[in-house]
């Protein structure tokens, strides 16, 4: 077994690779890559960002990777994610069917940490995945001097015949969700809502205002336009992702951008517009999302993480027939200059990678 760095030569490897693996998803694609670059770097004169994408090869078959950015900061240091942006999680993947499991892990890890050496960096991050949380092994080799968690939630898609007709998932899913969901999809549907998806930009131009409003009113941060439009660039519509819209008597009352990679679909961008939420329009787009990703053979959904403090989402999450599943970020510092910077300061210095976290800022 060699370690190699991602080329395009590779990549063919890769992307079987990574269709072979039941727990890969959008994060550890190729498109999603491209994705990265392009967000991490965007509008900058002289590049920051590289992506290091590891590796391990049995002859020209891969059967093992560990996907990785490096973010390049001449004046406070280097600091290397896997994976950076909002949600995105990385961390080692192994063909369990193709080559012993730990040691190919052990492999690739040490060979993130050695890229990490390589680069000096500051920091390292390796946020792992809900689905194949693999806690005992990072906990042993990830060499954590730091850690932070997110309450994973994933619905685990009812299984259902090939060539089940859309009623039949309609109702394996009804079977699978609580009475209260049950309750407000039926309510969505008598209240006239519809459900449609499409491509247009215009559609995305909707699905990107609607979300920057509701993040206004919460005082959240709202993703760019930019990430839509990146989205647009790297992305298949319909192959890859949907945007879905609720509609009501002709208006569009709230909207869902839902991604299907492999088999597990991954829930991503949500809006209700505020004054049509009695009407539950985000119910019946999560309803029909759903009956789209089991029609996929999607196995999974997944609903990104939860902070503890959002009691209202976590509740809305966990009624459809959700696991938690705990996801962490291990956190490596090779120097800890990092913790006498402010929030602010890393935020700006360090845009859309994660470095330490802020509460063991000062310490």
């Amino acid at each position: 077994m060699r370690l190699e760095r991602l080329v395009p030569e590779l990549e063919p490897a890769y992307d079987a690779f990574f269709a072979r693996l039941p727990a890969s998803s959008l994060f550890q694609c190729l498109r999603y890559r491209s994705f990265l670059r392009k967000m991490l770097d965007a509008g900058s004169a002289t590049p920051t960002v590289e992506d290091h994408y590891l590796v391990a090869l049995e002859g020209d078959r891969v059967v093992g990777a560990i996907p990785a950015f490096v973010k390049r900061n001449t004046r406070y240091g280097n600091v290397v994610n896997s994976l950076p942006f909002v949600g995105s999680n990385g961390g080692v993947m192994v063909d369990a069917t193709a080559v012993e499991y730990e040691p190919t892990f052990r492999f690739l890890l040490k060979g993130f940490h050695d890229l990490c050496e390589s680069v000096d960096a500051v920091s390292s991050t390796i946020i792992n995945r809900p689905i194949d949380p693999d806690d005992v092994l990072y906990d042993t080799l990830a060499e954590a001097t730091a850690m932070d968690e997110r309450i994973g939630q994933v619905t685990t898609l009812p299984l259902t015949p090939e060539g089940a007709t859309d009623e039949a998932i309609d109702a394996a899913i009804m079977l699978a969700i609580h009475s209260k969901t049950r309750n407000v999809v039926r309510k969505a549907i008598v209240s006239g809502v519809t459900v449609r998806h499409d491509g247009e930009l215009e559609t995305m131009r909707f699905l990107s205002d609607a979300h920057a409003e509701g993040a206004r009113v919460i005082g959240a941060p709202a993703k760019p336009w930019s990430v839509f439009e990146a989205i647009r660039e790297h992305f298949r519509y319909d192959d890859d992702y949907r945007v879905y819209v609720a509609e009501k008597d002709g208006e569009r009352i709230g909207g869902l951008l839902v991604f299907f990679v492999n088999r597990v679909a991954e829930y991503f961008t949500p809006v209700t517009i505020a004054e049509h939420r009695i009407f539950q329009p985000q119910s019946l787009l999560c309803f029909r999302a759903m009956r789209d990703a089991r029609l996929r053979g999607c196995t999974h959904w997944n609903w990104g993480g939860t902070a503890k403090s959002q009691t209202g989402v976590y509740d809305f999450k966990s009624r459809w027939g959700t696991s938690d599943l705990r996801y962490r970020y291990f956190v490596r510092e090779r120097r800890r200059s990092l913790r006498a910077l402010s929030p602010q300061t890393l935020l700006e210095e360090y845009p859309y990678f994660f470095t330490v976290p802020f509460s063991v800022l000062g310490t």
